[in-house]
């Protein structure tokens, strides 16, 4: 008697099953490495948003004071 194994339906069964394994740890993988190098990036590119926020700020109404949490550091030239 053959084993499910040894049909031609038993053998797509295990290559379709072994291919969604392997797509799914593939992707937890590529999500896992390239997860540490979108939060750098994000927090970069919101750094720069404040500080252009703060910058347009100064530029367009300088007679309005800043909060208190965001102080101007002069730049020694």
């Amino acid at each position: 008697m053959r084993r499910a194994i040894d049909t031609l339906f038993g053998r797509l069964v295990v290559i379709v099953i072994g291919m969604r394994v392997l797509s799914h740890v593939a992707w937890f993988a590529i999500i896992r490495f390239e997860r540490k190098n979108v939060q750098t990036r994000f927090a970069i590119e919101e750094a720069v948003f404040l500080v252009e926020a703060v910058r347009q700020h100064i530029a367009n109404t300088p007679d309005q004071p800043l909060p208190p949490r965001v102080r101007v550091v002069a730049l020694n030239s």
